[in-house]
């Protein structure tokens, strides 16, 4: 346990401390400490901060902790810190999961104060803090595990600064570096490479040999991904615009499947080349968050998509399926193919948002659906004929329909009614219907007098429905439960429309 002393005086930092002093080990000690090589009132992002934690060795795995992940101890670390009052400004997506904190001013002085007294700021370099930092000893640099660099520095000084810096662990380049120095390669320690706000277009070729690296963000400068990407075998999170690289890339670097500890990928562009197929993602069984497919066109078969793995994958919560619209226009492809491949990507239980754009079949199977989803997105499916039965997903909040343009009319198939559901969309909070240009009516249901429908529909948004004429009477029900909770109506684009 660290102890450090401050002045009799300061009686605030004195009270402070003492939640520092309590820090159940020392390596929580040294993940406090670490928080003091950024700036004053810097909002840290929680999951990168717990990977800036694995890079530098703090977070260590218990022998008897076979069932947790590293970044799973990370987790509980990060709580335990929360915990002591010495993070503040928590900021929460919309599921109440915490994704970016502060440090008050006074806490942030301790673990400065901790920091230089056993040392450890000096093995960590902000240049926007140090400025130039002209008067670095070669011992310093060589010895450096942490390089962040978020001024604008010219070009040619960053890359003197980090020539010579092989024991990095964190290297972060949010300036106007244009390329990674030759040197890449060599730092055979490094374990985060943040070049996500740099203006770097190329990957060399050397960077292949960092095995260690366990974090590679990347941002909208980068071209392509780095053909090599399968030789860094300890990657655990890989990061990039997918947009950005969908409209670049025909397809992901090869043999991806590889990278089997690999648990954040930003999405999976699907090839046609042995190697760059969709099951490459069959083996990654630990990936979890977030994950965007696109070209799913290039899939031949339910039987091929099911290679993917999906329904095994309990850590994934968000999953995008995207396909061409290009060939939709064309009309060049097997609308059962497309049904075929949507029942291969079945999704794990535990799924809690889906997006599906772009899909070319008649109509979405109903299995897809699964019960724990929170929130669904049906874009520009242009061929579907009638919605999917989605009225008795019990967690579902929101629901934004799209440019499903050959669907005339939403009836009962939409709500699934049957005895064994006392209410319909029972959690439904937001309902966007837009861009239906063919939709002409949205049929009543006769529903058991104890039965509810949209009981606690807050927004309803209909825009773009030119040929609808009604819509039922959704704000109030039996229980009267719509009335209460309802807050906004809009509609525009719906001429004929009336209630």
């Amino acid at each position: 346990m660290i102890s450090i002393s401050l002045q009799d005086g300061d009686l605030v930092l004195s009270i402070l401390k003492l939640s520092v002093d309590r820090l159940p080990s020392f390596l929580l000690n040294q993940c406090f400490a670490y928080c003091s090589n950024f700036s004053k009132g810097f909002k840290f992002q929680k999951e990168e901060l717990i990977q800036m934690w694995m890079a530098q060795g703090f977070i260590i795995q218990p022998q008897d902790g076979r069932n947790l992940v590293i970044e799973d101890i990370g987790d509980k670390y990060f709580n335990i810190v929360l915990s002591r009052s010495l993070f503040q400004d928590v900021v929460k997506d919309e599921r109440g999961r915490i994704t970016h904190c502060k440090m008050h001013d006074l806490i942030y002085e301790i673990a400065c104060t901790i920091s230089h007294s056993k040392k450890l700021h000096s093995g960590h370099a902000n240049l926007l803090e140090e400025g130039s930092c002209t008067n670095w000893s070669r011992k310093s640099v060589v010895n450096l595990r942490t390089f962040i660099c978020d001024g604008q520095m010219l070009h040619e000084m960053i890359h003197d600064r980090i020539t010579n810096c092989f024991r990095l662990r964190v290297l972060i380049l949010n300036s106007s570096v244009q390329n990674l120095p030759d040197s890449i390669g060599k730092m055979k320690h490094l374990r985060y490479l943040d070049i996500s706000d740099s203006k770097i277009k190329e990957i060399r070729y050397s960077f292949s040999l960092l095995y260690n690296l366990q974090t590679l963000k990347l941002g909208r400068s980068t071209k392509n991904l780095p053909n090599n990407l399968s030789k860094l075998v300890s990657l655990r999170h890989l990061q990039f615009p997918i947009l950005n690289f969908t409209e670049k890339t025909k397809q992901m670097p090869p043999h991806l499947s590889r990278l089997t500890q690999l648990q954040t990928l930003s999405g999976f562009v699907v090839g046609f080349e042995n190697g760059c197929k969709i099951e490459e993602l069959g083996p990654l069984k630990n990936l979890k968050g977030r994950l965007e497919l696109s070209n799913l066109e290039h899939i031949k078969s339910k039987e091929e998509a099911m290679t993917s793995k999906l329904v095994e994958k309990k850590n994934l919560n968000e999953l995008l399926f995207e396909w061409d619209l290009h060939i939709l226009r064309e009309g060049s492809i097997n609308n059962n193919n497309d049904l075929e491949v949507l029942e291969g990507l079945q999704p794990h239980q535990s799924l809690q948002f889906l997006s599906i754009k772009n899909f070319a079949g008649q109509f979405l199977p109903s299995g897809i659906f699964v019960e724990n989803l929170v929130v669904i997105h049906l874009r520009h499916c242009e061929r579907c004929e009638i919605l999917p039965m989605l009225g008795q997903l019990s967690n579902l909040e929101e629901l934004n329909i799209s440019s499903l343009n050959r669907v005339r009319s939403i009836g009962n198939e939409f709500y699934g009614n049957d005895a064994t559901h006392l209410a319909l969309f029972p959690k439904l909070k937001k309902f966007v219907l837009s861009q239906m240009y063919s939709l002409e009516q949205w049929e009543e249901l006769v529903v058991a007098s104890n039965d509810a429908i949209f009981p606690r529909l807050e927004d309803l948004n209909i825009r773009g429905c030119p040929k609808l004429t009604s819509i039922p009477n959704i704000f109030g029900s039996s229980s009267h439960a719509g009335v209460r909770n309802f807050r906004s109506l809009h509609i525009y684009g719906c001429e004929y429309l009336w209630m």
